[in-house]
């Protein structure tokens, strides 16, 4: 089922979740269709939103902007307080994350003091605004799953297709990654160094049922959490 120019969704905007590996499409709202995972190693992201485009799957023009949510560890936090707009590759720079000229640099609020500054394809960035408009495109972190400052010490960790994203507050933002992630193994190696025993662990995003299991193993504060 596609998303056709009968639909039209001038207040939706579509949401586009970028991996390293191909991309996915989902709305806030129930009329309309999800559309899975779409992978093709032998083209760009950039091909495969043409191609998408091209061929109707998803009827680009039916919504007035755009949400991307880039999976990536080629990011870093940064306080708001301390940002000032052409201090992007700075930050980027002190971190050791290379920005190239195939590169765009982009920069998500997560919350009201946190920004997030993030390397995505130039011409994927190129291709949405050519679409939407600059302005109507946004961009989106999987981390701002995980920042929120509870009344106790808590790691939050967010499950998505590459990575995991995790945060862990105590009196205030301790620590905040993204992890290249295949199996609970690479969690742990992140996370036992923290001394988490007395910590409240949430899980969510994608299959977090085995993670939760395996994590049981060798921390106690371990819960599943339901997320879309």
């Amino acid at each position: 089922m596609s998303v056709t120019g009968n639909n039209r969704h001038p207040d939706t905007p579509l949401s586009i979740r970028l991996s390293a590996d191909g991309l996915s499409f989902y709305a806030s709202g129930a009329s309309v269709p999800a559309h899975e995972f779409v992978t093709d190693p032998t083209e760009t992201t950039c091909d495969l939103l043409e191609k998408l485009r091209l061929t109707e799957r998803i009827d680009f023009n039916a919504f007035s902007s755009a949400i991307i949510e880039v999976d990536t560890d080629r990011m870093v936090l940064a306080p708001l307080e301390a940002f000032e707009e052409g201090m992007q590759e700075h930050f980027l720079a002190l971190n050791n994350i290379p920005v190239t000229t195939r590169d765009a640099v982009v920069v998500a609020s997560p919350t009201p003091a946190i920004i997030t500054i993030m390397v995505v394809p130039r011409d994927v960035v190129t291709f949405c605004q050519g679409i939407w408009g600059e302005h109507n495109v946004r961009f989106a972190s999987p981390i701002g799953h995980c920042l929120h400052h509870g009344l106790q010490r808590t790691l939050r960790l967010f499950l998505a297709r590459d990575f995991a994203y995790m945060a862990l507050y105590g009196d205030k933002l301790e620590v905040a990654r993204a992890i290249p992630y295949r199996s609970p193994a690479d969690l742990l190696y992140h996370m036992l160094p923290l001394r988490l025993h007395h910590t409240q662990i949430r899980v969510l995003g994608r299959h977090t049922k085995p993670v939760v299991a395996q994590l049981r193993r060798y921390l106690s504060r371990v819960s599943a959490h339901a997320h879309r």
